[in-house]
């Protein structure tokens, strides 16, 4: 027995005719019949007797029918409130912003503005768990925004923009009067790199060792600021700073000078979700928002440092 015969038995019983159950269901009759016939095989005994005046009821027939409605009703009731579930789950974002800086302020006042503006329900969680995955396992997280992509086979990244940096050095450094440096330029240069930038370590490193050399590295500082403090007055230290920084860094140091580097190393910022997780519609859509937004939030973000 089945759902489907039910659901037949139920459509032949109300109309009296096999055709006209058939045409209700959009099916052909044929199949219609052959369900009959395997619904009355399963109970052993005939649900309707057909002759020339059309498909008649039995008396057995005449007592399942009221409770063969009932199960239809409750599924129907069933899948309407299983709808209305995937709607209100639609409407729903849980949102991690695993990084403490200007941007990811900025990204959640502007999704804050987003969810006001839509309906959109915007759970945001701000942390920076030991482990990512485990922690998005847990609180069911949609959406990871990092400044950083983690290359984990089961997170799907999507990118929002690139972050691009350039070189900073006291300006009694022999190369601070150049316009433009490339990596070659900085063979006797000692780097100084913040302890929490790995994605970004990782893409200095490479710039270098493509150039052919193993940087001379001093020390490892915990943010730009230090670093920048401690390059401040030598003339053959520097460090990297991305955009908003470079402003700040030249408000605050006047003897230091920011020189773009070719190529820059970069790092990305954008959104990742566990690849076992459903895209959700209002994902895409919120996603597709915030993209349109990194511009604006960039330029706020520079007007600011200038202040």
């Amino acid at each position: 027995m089945t759902i489907e015969e039910l659901l037949y038995f139920t459509e032949v019983y109300k109309s009296g005719s096999i055709t006209d159950a058939a045409a209700s269901l959009h099916i052909t009759a044929q199949g219609v019949s052959q369900a009959i016939k395997r619904f009355e095989k399963d109970l052993g005994y005939l649900l309707f007797i057909r002759d020339r005046n059309g498909t008649i009821p039995t008396e057995n027939a005449k007592l399942l029918y009221p409770h063969a409605m009932r199960i239809i009703d409750s599924i129907h009731l069933f899948k309407s409130e299983a709808q209305r579930c995937q709607s209100n789950e639609e409407r729903k974002l849980t949102l991690l912003f695993s990084d403490k800086n200007i941007w990811t302020k900025k990204m959640i006042e502007k999704t804050e503005l987003y969810a006001e503006q839509t309906g959109l329900e915007c759970v945001i969680l701000q942390d920076t768990p030991k482990n990512l995955l485990e922690f998005m396992k847990q609180y069911q997280v949609d959406l990871v925004f990092t400044l950083e992509y983690a290359e984990e086979n089961t997170l799907q990244y999507y990118h929002m923009f690139t972050l691009p940096f350039v070189v900073v050095m006291d300006r009694s450094n022999p190369l601070a009067s150049h316009s433009e440096l490339t990596w070659n330029d900085l063979r006797k240069q000692t780097f100084v790199l913040e302890t929490e930038g790995k994605r970004f370590v990782n893409s200095v490193m490479k710039h270098v060792r493509d150039a052919g050399y193993e940087p001379i590295v001093d020390r490892f500082t915990d943010g730009f600021i230090i670093a920048v403090e401690f390059i401040s007055g030598t003339s053959d230290h520097i460090v990297f700073v991305h955009e908003q920084q470079q402003q700040m860094t030249l408000k605050l140091y006047p003897r230091l000078v920011t020189i773009p580097i070719s190529p820059p190393p970069e790092v990305n910022i954008g959104f990742s979700r566990l690849k076992d997780y459903q895209m959700k519609t209002c994902m895409k859509t919120y996603m597709k928002a915030m993209r349109g937004m990194t511009q604006a939030v960039r330029e706020e973000i520079l007007a600011e440092s200038r202040i």
